[in-house]
């Protein structure tokens, strides 16, 4: 009797055909891979009764490149052989002992850190993976340090293309690259915003996702390694673009996606795989400032309390009406400005609404004149071209007893300021992955930082056993403190 078996073949490097001796398996395959999609029940499909929620990420015989592991652990898991094309695990032959002297020799200005090196090499010889390297970390070194090497061995007509999800990472990464000591004038596009460098004869390009995803298959031809910083934007609204940038890479054996974090969501996790690779870590957060690496943090939470008859009225109202009421309350306004004015030194806060924000940056100046305090104030939103977002940023660097009020949107991951030492959360949600990247644009380490002080401000509208939302996303947020092995303390402002 023929034993069930299973076959991978190599498509190109997006898909691999995935075939079984037997139609039974076919259905296995279709259910093991299947899952439903976030958001499903309020879809018009699943409202109309055509649809049941399920999609299945093995399809017309296909399945994408980066789940190979997981296609092995089906067969594995249900005894069935399994015959896969070599194609399908070329690795890079490179010892690690050559690595290192390959990193030596480009001549950093600063030695990189084991864990750096280790990141880097892993990646390169996986030629796909999906890095999570803990926000402050130093990712933009291990991304330059992949680039570099790829830039090195790639055939001259084949090029590597970065993605990062905003113009300011274009810039920043940019910059980083000048400082690592690359001839980035020479070498390096940029593309996003106002920004269309011209990318003949240079080996690397920098590109918002926003810049390049609807371009043709053929513009993607000449790249022989995709680099996707922050690729946990894979799971959120601009995962559908970014797949197209995969989808259309179909001649690019390094694919490797960076992040700080990865939703636990399976769904989330197969995605992220399926186009990128398995998912490696061998940090955190917590054992880099065990290691001094990064600063330690010190979390104070701020319960705003209102009066009865204003939680009673907003017991009854949706979420948006609860938004706009603590926005647009007066007191509360003055409660964070206050917060903010009498920290000692630079100071990040972090808002979601512009014209909030515009509100609280005329209140915080208005504050300093009456009390006669010289203190710079600066202000960055989607608006604000990435330029002059560089320019804030290392104008950041060097100062002592600044304010900076920028929106989640820009400055909420991957914006990298060392000489931050508080930061401030206007307004958060229970977002897993913005929280700790958050917390992240001040943990880097810096000569005049002893520790980071987040202050997270949260709203208590709770009417007898009706909690509001405000309270219901904070419970989250101290869930990932928790994980995280944060300690953090709560202290009440009465409004």
């Amino acid at each position: 009797m023929e034993k069930d078996r299973i076959t991978a073949q190599y498509i190109d490097d997006v898909f691999m055909r995935v075939d079984a001796n037997k139609p039974e398996i076919v259905y296995e395959l279709i259910d093991y891979f299947k899952f439903r999609v976030p958001g499903y029940r309020f879809m018009p499909k699943y409202k109309a009764g055509i649809w049941d929620g399920y999609v299945s990420l093995y399809k017309g015989g296909k399945l994408p490149t980066g789940l190979l592991d997981h296609l092995k652990e089906f067969a594995d898991g249900r005894d069935y052989d399994i015959v896969v094309d070599p194609k399908l695990q070329e690795t890079l032959d490179i010892s690690h002992d050559d690595f290192v002297r390959y990193v030596k020799s480009i001549n950093l200005p600063f030695e990189a850190r084991d864990y750096q090196i280790a990141y880097a090499y892993k990646a390169i010889k996986n030629k796909r993976l999906v890095v999570v390297s803990p926000t402050g970390s130093g990712k933009s070194l291990i991304i330059y340090i992949v680039a570099r090497f790829l830039a090195d061995i790639l055939p001259k007509d084949k090029k590597i293309l970065i993605v990062v999800p905003r113009v300011s990472l274009v810039f920043q990464l940019y910059s980083d690259f000048k400082e690592y000591g690359y001839d980035a004038e020479n070498n390096v596009a940029k593309l996003g915003g106002r920004n269309n460098d011209k990318i003949a004869g240079k080996r690397i390009v920098i590109s918002t996702w926003q810049s390049i995803y609807k371009r043709k298959p053929d513009w993607f031809q000449k790249f022989g390694a995709l680099i996707i910083d922050e690729c946990h934007s894979l799971q959120n609204l601009s995962a559908k673009a970014i797949k197209s940038i995969c989808h259309k890479t179909t001649n690019c054996p390094f694919k490797i996606g960076f992040t700080g974090t990865v939703r636990d969501l399976k769904v989330a996790k197969l995605e992220l795989q399926g186009l990128l690779g398995k998912i490696y870590q061998i940090t955190n957060t917590q054992a880099l400032i065990d290691r001094k690496m990064l600063a330690p943090i010190k979390i104070k939470c701020v319960r705003m309390n209102y009066k009865d008859a204003e939680k009673k009225e907003m017991s009854r109202k949706t979420y948006q009406s609860q938004v706009n009421f603590v926005e647009e309350h007066a007191g509360r306004l003055n409660a964070i400005a206050n917060i903010a004015i009498v920290q000692s030194k630079n100071t990040l806060i972090l808002f979601e609404h512009i014209d909030y924000g515009k509100r609280l940056k005329a209140l915080i100046e208005k504050k300093l004149r009456n009390k006669n305090i010289k203190r710079n104030v600066y202000f960055i939103y989607g608006a604000i071209d990435g330029e002059k977002r560089e320019r804030v940023r290392k104008i950041m660097e060097r100062e002592r007893d600044a304010i900076l009020i920028a929106s989640y949107g820009t400055f909420s991951t991957g914006i990298n300021i060392r000489n931050i030492h508080t930061v401030i959360f206007s307004s958060a949600g229970k977002s897993k992955i913005r929280v700790l990247q958050s917390i992240g644009r001040g943990l880097r380490t810096h000569k005049n930082k002893d520790e980071l002080l987040l202050i997270d401000i949260f709203d208590d509208l709770t009417w007898g056993k009706k909690i509001n939302y405000s309270a219901k996303h904070f419970i989250e947020r101290a869930k990932f403190y928790d994980d995280e092995g944060f300690l953090y303390e709560i202290v009440e402002i009465n409004l």
